[in-house]
């Protein structure tokens, strides 16, 4: 396990696609049993393994550690890079490779790469297949306010989504899928029907001022990226968290 000052390490993608209203993102339902977030909204991701760290996957997996960390600016870019798209293989079943591969197979490699992380490098490798880490965009990076007995220190990744393929929950960990817009994942969670994190929901008030993908990767490729760390306030007797210039 990889931490970074007592927070547990971890990569998140945002999925996005051109709809008839404007940029729909892929979203994710949590558990009910899960010990964090559950019930939330949430985009595809989670923590770093043991197996994402061996520099020897990652060259597997053809991740350029020194080119992607000159081109975020930080030494485990490499790393980060690696659990955005394994997540996002076993969480929403997108693979996100150099060459296409079959909806038959990829179900059948999922339900083996979900019963470890080891395993997807053994796909990858069995395969011949590189991830496509150079289709990743850098857009954010949060970590949970100090004092929180569950910590993470994100990085966030946007991406398109590959067409010729099916997104769908994991049916363990999440157990729905949505595509929508960011206004109306906004609109739900202000309705008091979607629960959703604070990074969730700056996030997605971030990517509702683009109107094309294009545009919001330009943004993000041109803008360096700072990290995010809320703070914990009491309101009304509840612990939530604001953004450090929120008083």
């Amino acid at each position: 396990m990889e931490t970074v000052d007592g927070a547990r390490t971890a990569a998140s993608t945002l999925v996005l696609r051109e709809g008839a209203e404007g940029i729909e993102v892929l979203m994710l339902r949590r558990h009910a049993d899960v010990p964090s977030a559950p019930r939330s909204l949430v985009f595809p991701g989670g923590t770093t393994d043991d197996a994402d760290l061996r520099p020897e996957n990652r060259v597997i997996a053809g991740i350029p550690d020194d080119l992607l960390a000159d081109r975020w600016g930080f030494p485990s870019a490499g790393v980060a890079a690696a659990v955005a798209l394994r997540e996002l293989f076993e969480e929403a079943g997108l693979l996100c490779t150099s060459r296409p591969t079959g909806q038959e197979q990829r179900n059948e490699w999922r339900a083996v790469a979900q019963k470890g992380a080891s395993n997807f490098y053994e796909i990858l490798s069995s395969e011949g297949l590189e991830l496509a880490v150079h289709d990743l965009v850098y857009m954010a990076y949060w970590r949970t306010p100090e004092g929180r007995p569950r910590r993470y220190d994100t990085r966030f990744f946007a991406v398109r989504y590959p067409q010729d393929q099916v997104a769908s929950c994991d049916g363990h960990e999440t157990t729905e899928d949505f595509w929508i817009t960011p206004a109306q994942a906004l609109a739900n969670f202000h309705r008091g029907e979607w629960s959703l994190l604070l990074p969730t929901r700056t996030l997605l008030a971030q990517l509702a001022t683009f109107a094309t993908i294009d545009e919001a990767f330009g943004h993000w490729a041109s803008t360096a990226v700072t990290m995010v760390q809320p703070v914990d306030a009491v309101i009304n007797g509840e612990r939530v968290a604001l953004l450090p210039d929120v008083h």
